[in-house]
């Protein structure tokens, strides 16, 4: 699952480990990210990103994989 994703960051340059990764599948397969693509991003680049120089690479593979994903409209829970 989203293994062109790993070899996408790769190309941008990240280190991403097979540990780390793991650790993200990991997270999928608990469901951290609520099914959301935005929690993904953010559950993502947690666990991906350990150095401060590496979000914009990691910005620039997310950009690039989810391209053509359509968001729906997220809502958010809260006082009405």
């Amino acid at each position: 699952m989203f293994t062109d994703f790993l070899y996408i960051l790769r190309g941008y340059g990240m280190k991403t480990s097979l540990n780390e990764w793991t650790g993200l599948m990991d997270a999928l397969d608990l469901n951290l990210n609520e099914a959301s693509l935005t929690e993904f991003y953010h559950m993502a680049r947690a666990i991906l990103v350990k150095k401060e120089s590496d979000y914009d690479r990691f910005d620039q593979a997310f950009l690039e994989y989810f391209k053509n994903v359509k968001r729906s409209e997220e809502r958010r829970v809260g006082k009405s």
